[in-house]
């Protein structure tokens, strides 16, 4: 029982003193630094969709400055012959219908009809995240936005699910806003830049291209955090800042700084507690 307390109290003293404050949600980033693994530890890495052999590393000139990049390659048809990423997303979002999810690409050819972005279903409908024909953003087939995504040219773009609603944003601008959970998760694998494999009347929507960045965050990011990651998408880790402290709470700089007094107060609960016995 006296374990059980002393244990409790460290707890309760660790909570005090750091204000209650909930860490982050948890953001994975993927830079294809000659790698499909996350830049965070103890992340899983992403998984390529090659069927011809020909996806690689290139070296490309990306926002003004020059980076690897991950170059897709594959056929609109067969289908099988269409090439990507996919990711297990286990593990990674605390809710299917709440994330994040922010990439700096170009694709490579105008096909002339829609490109697939990003699928939720494990590429069993045609929903999902698209360019469609007329160049631009598009939920399929909720809404669409109004600004063209140039052929051979990286952008960022970004994209929010929250309460049943899906944003979208080229370059940091707001393109779309679409009361819709057709991007909720419904497949723990998650796929980018492939066609669905059934459903829809096409499995042909696919395009080469170039992938920088992809970054796949736990929160909801807001639209000024977004226009101020598509200024500098590589340097953010694409998480918002932590909350305020509750009213009275003594805000400190940082873990290190909570680390120390919550020691203290501990280590002073158990001498006082050796002096008892």
């Amino acid at each position: 029982m006296i374990r059980l307390r002393s244990a409790r109290f460290v707890a309760m003293a660790a909570l005090a003193v750091s204000g209650g404050v909930v860490a982050h949600a948890a953001t994975t980033t993927y830079s294809f630094n000659d790698t499909l693994a996350a830049d965070e530890s103890g992340r899983p890495g992403l998984t390529a969709v090659d069927p011809l052999g020909k996806n690689s590393f290139d070296n490309a000139t990306v926002f003004g400055k020059e980076r690897l990049v991950y170059h897709w390659d594959g056929n609109r048809t067969p289908i099988s012959e269409q090439a990507g990423l996919t990711l297990n997303t286990t593990g990674l979002l605390a809710n299917k219908d709440s994330y994040s999810l922010e990439l700096v690409f170009e694709f490579t050819e105008d096909t002339g009809t829609w490109r697939r972005i990003f699928d939720t279903t494990g590429r069993m409908e045609d929903t999902g995240f698209y360019v469609e024909p007329g160049d631009r953003l598009q939920v399929y087939n909720d809404v669409t936005g109004t600004t063209n995504v140039a052929t051979n040219e990286f952008h960022y773009v970004a994209m929010t699910v929250s309460n049943n609603t899906v944003k979208a944003y080229l370059d940091g601008k707001l393109e779309l806003s679409s009361p819709t959970d057709k991007l909720n998760i419904q497949d723990p694998v998650v796929s980018f830049f492939v066609d669905n494999n059934l459903g829809g009347p096409a499995q042909t929507e696919f395009a080469d291209g170039r992938v920088a960045l992809i970054r796949l965050s736990d929160a909801v990011l807001s639209e000024e955090q977004i226009g101020q990651n598509a200024s500098d998408p590589f340097s953010t880790g694409g998480e918002p800042p932590p909350p305020p402290p509750p009213p009275g709470a003594i805000p400190l700089p940082g873990s290190a700084a909570m680390a120390l007094p919550t020691a203290a107060i501990a280590g002073a609960f158990f001498r006082r507690y050796r002096r008892k016995m």
